[in-house]
């Protein structure tokens, strides 16, 4: 995590968290498995797809995948 660069990608982790948890993902499934859907929804909509709001996806910075396994590891819920 020391490897984030921008405060951008802090952001996008948090708002990737925030959508695990209003999704109920952590309880179904693996964290590479919601690695996978993560990374295939932003592919499919962009950041905005993540987002509350198109709105809230600006100032958003996509972070490497390996990060994202690393926030979503180390989440304690």
């Amino acid at each position: 995590m020391e490897q984030l660069i921008h405060g951008e990608q802090t952001a996008a982790l948090a708002q990737m968290v925030r959508y695990c948890l209003e999704k109920q993902l952590f309880p179904r499934y693996s964290v590479t498995e919601i690695v996978r859907l993560l990374t295939s929804e932003i592919n499919r909509g962009g950041l905005p797809a993540i987002s509350d709001s198109s709105y809230a996806a600006m100032g958003l910075c996509m972070p490497r995948e390996q990060e994202i396994f690393a926030c979503l590891n180390r989440y304690r819920g």
